[in-house]
């Protein structure tokens, strides 16, 4: 267990180094300081205005997905070349000639990656509480247990990344798992527009029931970014199909891995 946490600290302090990294940092800073106009607006509906504590509800959880999402896309950037690029500069000979595994490298570079986008997107949903409890008084706790769920789409983004780097050139490889992620967010948001309150009455029993199976088996990432938003305001969730998106994502995450550590193990170093 050591050599897996020096090697993730090693993970953690290659990924700070990186100027890419403090170029997307302070850009999510900024974006979440200008969220704080959305707090203290006047807005009336029916002619009645909304109070701030309302206002803040709804800012929050854009808030919450646009980092959570923010973060995903971050997460495939950052994991796109962890194995390219130390192959290229020789650190994978390096570590693997010492008395290391090789299933206990790729474990400490996935975990180094994941924990520090974890720490990260953490940290800024912390600070949209912190804002909404500064303009309302009143705390969020559900915010962070939202943000805690998150991170599972961020581990499994990690290991998606990772395994396509070994297939494919970087940047393709970071678009595949971009384009896995929108398709879930392209195919669920349509989901569960149907099933809202405002496009219920337009959708028919037959439409609303009917679930396509490659729907049912796409990684649901966005399904589980949605289950995490529901505790934000207690909003109702409405699953697509019997297997929860929480079981989903942990099934692809186990399964990426499995593939990840078999193909790394046969990989010339």
């Amino acid at each position: 267990m050591p050599k897996i946490v020096r090697i993730a600290i090693f993970s953690l302090q290659d990924q700070i180094r990186q100027k890419s990294f403090y170029i997307l940092l302070a850009a999510c800073i900024l974006l979440v300081l200008l969220l704080r106009s959305c707090y203290s607006g006047n807005v009336v509906v029916n002619n009645q205005q909304i109070d701030n504590l309302a206002i803040a509800w709804h800012a929050s959880k854009f808030a919450f997905h646009l980092i959570a999402g923010g973060m995903m896309f971050l997460t495939a950037l950052l994991s796109m070349n962890i194995f390219t690029r130390d192959s290229q500069n020789g650190n994978t000979v390096l570590v693997l000639s010492k008395p290391i595994k090789r299933s206990d490298y790729v474990l400490g570079r996935i975990a180094g990656v994941w924990i520090l986008v974890s720490v990260f997107m953490f940290i800024l949903h912390l600070t949209i509480v912190i804002i909404a409890f500064m303009n309302t008084g009143d705390v969020l706790p559900e915010f962070l247990l939202a943000s805690v769920i998150c991170m599972i789409n961020l581990l499994f983004l990690t290991i998606l990344t990772s395994l396509l780097s070994l297939f494919l050139p970087d940047v393709i490889a970071a678009i595949t798992a971009i384009g896995i992620t929108g398709i879930s967010f392209v195919s669920d948001s349509f989901y569960l527009a149907q099933h809202s309150g405002m496009f219920r009455p337009l959708v028919s029993s037959a439409m609303e029931n009917n679930v396509s199976i490659w729907q049912v088996l796409w990684p649901k990432t966005a399904m589980l970014q949605y289950y995490a938003s529901s505790f934000v305001g207690d909003s109702n969730f409405n699953t697509k199909g019997p297997v929860h998106p929480l079981v989903n994502i942990c099934f692809y995450i186990l399964i990426s891995y499995i593939i990840l550590i078999w193909v790394f193990n046969r990989k010339d170093v």
